[in-house]
């Protein structure tokens, strides 16, 4: 399962940006949990006392503990990532919000200009 494509061009977009990165983070984990779990597995190496391959099941535990280990600190970076979207959303919208409310106020100075009048 992918994710589509996000470009943001516009605020639903910037707003829709969190909950795609949420779907994301859900893959990695959902993909890591099954490296671990299946990849990483000791029995297949161990299917008889004479199977020249058993020692490599010992070695999955060391496999298994990478991923995990890996794994978790990309999560953990993605995670931040995704928090600090969200709070450079909010920054965006708060300018956003502080230049409209500041452009009724050049708008009456630009009006009452050359007039003598100032709105």
């Amino acid at each position: 399962m992918s994710s589509p494509e996000i470009t943001v061009e516009d605020w639903a977009d910037l707003e829709r940006l969190p909950r795609a990165m949420d779907d994301v983070g859900q893959q990695l984990e959902d993909t890591l949990g099954y490296a671990v779990r299946w990849m990483c597995r000791r029995d297949g190496f161990a299917t008889s006392p004479v199977c020249v391959l058993q020692p490599l099941a010992e070695v999955m535990d060391v496999v298994a503990a990478a991923f995990a280990g890996a794994g978790r600190r990309y999560l953990d970076d993605w995670h931040q990532l995704r928090d600090d979207v969200v709070m450079a959303g909010r920054e965006l919208r708060a300018s956003d919000d502080r230049a409209t409310a500041r452009a009724g106020v050049v708008d009456d100075a630009v009006a009452g200009a050359g007039t003598g009048e100032v709105g």
